[in-house]
């Protein structure tokens, strides 16, 4: 049994290239693993770039990086290989002192980011109870006050329902007494037609004068809970702003025509396409540039852009693979996650289908952009009023890497000269 599972295990650590257990393994973005080697020979002769197991296609050839836990779990099989081939040779009762002290070694390796590993795991567990202690207060508090402001509310229309029904009333005895004085003296002096055509006004008066009460009251309880809800914004903005990572520009990445700044924080569009060394990563045709990775140790980022001055652009977050070559078609399947201003203060969300958005400031300053791959999002903020302006919802980025996107657009004779600018946080 314990031979099987080994065997198993083994089978596990090997690559389906070359049958031999990994050397410098890669992960594609597809899942599967290989020998960095072998996949960069399989690629270099079929001149495409494609899983050898799947077929799945990569329009730009991924950047491989070592798999390190990989490594260090078949680097230790190979080692076990070695001294179980030694043992074998030695005979019963052999022993290769050198082989375990090596075992001792590769144990010690594995121990060592075993615990590593266990430690940022406790340290996320903490953050996370921590976090949620923090957010069953909020909402506690806040629904307490939203109770409150109800109840108030509540409160103040049944005592203006109330008053108003006893003040009908009044008005209803009161023309009651007239009636009956009225019938006395029908007989009389009264048109018989004018005194109906007077209680029916009457009646009417009285029947009207709650009109209007309860909606009122919505609305004093609407404009009470919007400005709870706005001190609720400016807390959830701060707490996203805690992810907050150090962005930069990609010149290996940037269109041609496009002109970043020193300190590779700021973009706009120069008036031509310069001559640039060639890079595999190089936008062919749409004027965009992505940044350098973002590295997120709690699988969460946010970043905030300037964007006030420009009359186009368009902002979001794309997978490291979303294809450079031809028109970019930003939609979140082809990896990106992005908002456009179309121009005329348009804003679209360039989901599928696209849609239109209308935050409350027409004219955008600052955009806060935050991502969270435990919870497959992308959600935009009006990063001066806090406001939501959109999210993308059930975001498939499996283990690719993430990168912020920008497309400051043409300058249109001027108009559209104003740069993006990744800003740092007030």
């Amino acid at each position: 049994m314990a031979g099987s599972a080994s065997l198993l295990l083994r089978e596990q650590f090997v690559c389906s290239i070359c049958l031999e257990l990994f050397s410098r393994p890669v992960t594609l973005p597809c899942g599967h693993n290989f020998c960095c080697g072998c996949v960069t020979r399989a690629w270099d002769v079929s001149g495409k770039s494609c899983c050898p197991l799947c077929k799945e296609d990569f329009p730009l050839r991924p950047e491989l990086r070592v798999n390190t836990t990989l490594c260090q779990t078949s680097t230790a099989l190979k080692q076990r290989s070695l001294r179980e081939e030694s043992r074998a040779s030695r005979g019963p009762g052999g022993r290769d002192t050198e082989s375990d002290a090596e075992l001792d070694q590769q144990r010690a390796a594995l121990l060592s980011a075993a615990q590593e590993r266990t430690r940022r795991l406790e340290e996320n567990l903490s953050a996370l109870r921590d976090e949620a202690m923090v957010e069953t207060d909020t909402s506690v508090t806040l629904f307490a006050a939203f109770a409150r402001t109800a109840e108030s509310v509540l409160s103040e229309l049944l005592e203006d329902i109330e008053g108003r029904r006893r003040a009908a009333e009044r008005r209803l005895h009161h023309a009651l007494e007239q009636v009956r004085e009225e019938m006395a003296a029908l007989s009389r002096t009264e048109d018989p037609l004018d005194f109906l055509n007077r209680e029916h006004r009457e009646e009417e008066e009285v029947q009207g004068s709650l009109e209007g009460v309860v909606r009122s009251a919505v609305e004093t309880l609407r404009s009470e809970l919007s400005s709870e809800l706005q001190k609720l914004s400016a807390a959830e903005l701060r707490s996203v702003q805690r992810f907050a990572v150090d962005v930069c520009l990609d010149p290996d990445t940037a269109h041609s025509a496009l002109l970043l700044s020193g300190d590779r924080k700021a973009v706009h569009c120069g008036d031509a396409k310069r001559d640039l060394p060639f890079s595999a990563g190089r936008f062919t045709d749409s004027p965009c540039v992505l940044s350098t990775p973002l590295h997120q140790r709690s699988a969460k980022a946010y970043y905030e852009v300037q964007v006030g001055g420009k009359t186009r652009w368009y902002l979001g977050v794309a997978k490291a693979s979303v294809p450079r070559r031809g028109q970019v078609s930003a939609s979140p399947a082809s990896g990106l996650w992005v908002i456009w201003l179309k121009g005329g203060g348009e804003y679209r969300a360039l989901d599928e289908p696209a849609v239109a958005l209308e935050p409350r400031r027409r004219s955008l300053e600052r955009v806060g952009v935050f991502v969270d791959r435990g919870e497959g999002l992308v959600r935009f903020y009006d990063a001066d009023s806090a406001e939501r302006i959109y999210t993308f919802t059930g975001c498939s980025f499996a283990e690719d890497e993430l990168r912020a996107f920008f497309g400051p657009c043409s300058g249109d004779g001027g108009r559209n000269a104003a740069p993006l600018v990744i800003t740092a946080l007030h």
